[in-house]
């Protein structure tokens, strides 16, 4: 357990990169502290420091489980102040042996989230997904309440889909006219693209270029084809391994806008990225 003592608590204390919190007893932790502290900093370090005071604070008020209350009491006034948390090891609880294999499967899976850059993109489910965990290990060492188990897991699963699902969302890059650069704010988005791949997701990147009506149709496929190509040498650069990406040029085939022949059309000079398990658009 981590120790608190005399309504005091040891904030930045960091050994191997995790934060140590120090408490004699529970019940003595500054509770009124924590109800009234907001948090500053990221918005996953005051998200994380919500969801962390949500539990500590049903530990206190309906529990009585002092001990745990000041752990996630000591975790959400540490990410409220802006210090790195990590969610609990195994070898912090008492766990059952069958229940191990699971919880390790299911922190590596969330930690690999989080160094993929969860946090930052999707704060509020990578939160959900850290505070879900450590709750699903509280409850999984007392063994006791089977309906108090299925509801941490069960928000440590469902905000990890939600997770997968930010991952796998769709993006769309947009061009000048007759033109295969990619846009100065294209940054953002290749980054978020990355973040998903890191987060260990297993996709495949599918590009798929587009033209608008403005010129020859066989020109406007060759420059669709430049554009997805600029796309996938920019995610490349990037860390993207070549073979998870794939690309296609559509032209003027497929627009976003239907227009007339020879329209200029800004929505349709694009390129369209997915995140799929084949590689069909």
């Amino acid at each position: 357990m981590m120790i608190f003592g005399n309504n005091k608590f040891a904030l930045g204390a960091l050994m191997a990169g995790e934060l140590v919190i120090l408490s004699a007893c529970g019940a003595n932790f500054d509770y009124k502290s924590l109800r009234q502290t907001e948090a500053v900093g990221t918005e996953f370090g005051a998200a994380l420091s919500r969801a962390y005071k949500e539990l500590a604070l049903y530990e206190a008020d309906e529990m009585y489980d002092w001990a745990d209350a000041a752990r996630y009491g000591g975790k959400s006034l540490a990410a409220g102040a802006g210090h790195q948390v990590l969610p609990d090891r195994l070898d912090q609880r008492r766990l059952p042996a069958a229940a191990r294999p699971i919880l390790a499967a299911a922190r590596g899976r969330l930690t690999t989230a989080l160094k993929g850059g969860a946090g930052a993109y999707w704060p509020g489910a990578a939160a959900d997904a850290q505070s879900g965990f450590d709750c699903w290990m509280e409850q999984q060492e007392e063994i006791i309440q089977a309906d108090h188990i299925a509801a941490c897991r069960g928000k440590f699963q469902g905000a990890m889909a939600r997770l997968d699902a930010a991952v796998r969302s769709n993006s769309t890059l947009y061009f000048e006219f007759d033109n295969a650069d990619l846009a100065k704010n294209a940054g953002p988005a290749l980054d978020k693209i990355v973040a998903a791949y890191r987060s260990g997701a297993p996709v495949t990147i599918v590009l798929g270029g587009h033209a608008d009506r403005a010129g020859p149709a066989p020109y406007n496929r060759a420059l669709s084809r430049r554009r997805s190509e600029a796309v996938r040498r920019a995610l490349i650069e990037r860390g993207i391994p070549i073979q998870l990406i794939s690309q296609f040029a559509f032209g003027e085939e497929r627009p976003q806008i239907a227009t007339s022949d020879g329209a200029r059309e800004r929505r349709n000079r694009r390129v369209e990225i997915r995140f799929s398990k084949s590689n069909n658009l």
